[in-house]
């Protein structure tokens, strides 16, 4: 005895309506966060530091990876670590072997102001390795 499968149709004519995919916006996290590189990332910052770097995360949250990294801003000092070019040729020291060829890209806290952050992406999360307050990973170039 065979069964018959009855053919679906669609109530709509079968016009479903594609709704455009938006790429997923930037995840920050501290999981690798080196807090004992004082020179790089010290335990103290200026006043208002804080509320700046939270103002840039929040700004940030709001771009895809893609955005990020193909799309430099000046205000926003988005780009690639030469590390070449770095007071730290090596790169971050305290992180797994396994990210150490991971790019890594830094941006500015505040146009002209409180230093870079720096660390690498992992999909869309941004994983902080550096507060860097005095821009001391490029320490010839001005803010």
């Amino acid at each position: 005895m065979r069964r018959r499968i009855k053919k679906l149709t669609h109530k709509h004519g079968g016009n479903i309506k594609k709704t455009p995919v938006q790429a997923a916006s930037i995840i920050f996290s501290f999981k690798y966060f080196d807090h004992l590189d004082d020179e790089i990332c010290p335990a103290r910052f200026v006043e208002d530091y804080t509320r700046a770097l939270m103002m840039r995360l929040r700004v940030l949250c709001d771009w895809s990876v893609a955005e990020f990294q193909s799309k430099y801003q000046k205000n926003m000092r988005n780009h690639l670590i030469d590390w070449e070019k770095t007071s730290r040729s090596q790169g971050f020291s305290r992180i797994p072997a396994e990210h150490k060829a991971t790019p890594a890209y830094q941006f500015a806290v505040a146009e002209h102001k409180h230093g870079r952050v720096h660390g690498f992406f992992i999909g869309d999360t941004f994983h902080i390795v550096w507060l860097d307050s005095e821009h001391s990973l490029y320490p010839d170039d001005p803010l």
